[in-house]
């Protein structure tokens, strides 16, 4: 019997628009998310923030570029697709055009279910290029899972060019949670662990960076109850 990764990593962006427009596009954040978990040749924003070792995360990570409208029937993944770890982590990057795909929902809301019904097992990061569009989903009359997670909109993730890198970090800090949490009965206990990292900066002009990302992480990267 084969014994399932401690983690895995799910993302899950629109095909379309994912690599039209100004950066960041949707394709420049699932790339980002991607090699903080895989490489350490990544934003130093997220170097030091490994799970492992300096060689990546030891995660397996899948990016799913979604058209529920191509002929293709390019879908999210089947929610049984979370029982090949451990843990599993989705995270969605929600657009205006995923909010005109009721076939996309309709399997993300399949999704969010699971993750729901997993006992914390699982979990959802949802990240909305907008208020807007986060607004839309939960107005959504069928994404009734969907719309009791929290989202977070990138307007709110600093200068556009930092961007990819904060919703990295907000990625590595959710996975660090689900693998402090452990599933065993009568109920999960959140382990006492958290992330530490360094960040240099030798420059004087790295100073403004480095106090503006401690705010953020107090701020923003507070655990979960």
């Amino acid at each position: 019997m084969n014994v399932p990764d401690a983690l895995q990593l799910l993302i899950i962006c629109h095909a379309q628009g994912a690599e039209t427009g100004d950066y960041p596009r949707g394709k420049d954040y699932a790339e980002t998310i991607r090699n903080a978990f895989i490489r350490p040749e990544t934003n130093e924003l997220v170097r030091e923030l490994s799970l492992v070792d300096e060689q990546g995360t030891g995660a397996a990570v899948r990016r799913f570029y979604v058209d529920g409208t191509d002929a293709k029937n390019l879908l999210p993944p089947e929610a049984t697709e979370l029982e090949k770890a451990l843990h599993t982590l989705v995270v969605l990057l929600v657009t205006s055009e995923l909010m005109k795909d009721d076939a996309v929902i309709a399997r993300l809301e399949e999704i969010a279910l699971a993750v729901k019904n997993s006992g914390k097992r699982h979990a959802f990061l949802v990240l909305g290029t907008s208020e807007e569009v986060l607004s839309a989903l939960r107005g959504k009359p069928q994404a009734n899972a969907l719309k009791e997670l929290q989202g977070w909109s990138v307007e709110k993730l600093g200068e556009y060019a930092l961007r990819p890198a904060y919703a990295a970090m907000l990625a590595l800090n959710k996975a660090h949670q689900l693998l402090e949490y452990d599933p065993a009965p009568p109920r999960g206990v959140i382990g006492a662990g958290k992330a530490r990292f360094f960040i240099s900066h030798a420059k004087l002009d790295g100073l403004p960076l480095a106090h503006s990302l401690s705010r953020t992480i107090g701020g923003r990267f507070q655990r979960s109850p």
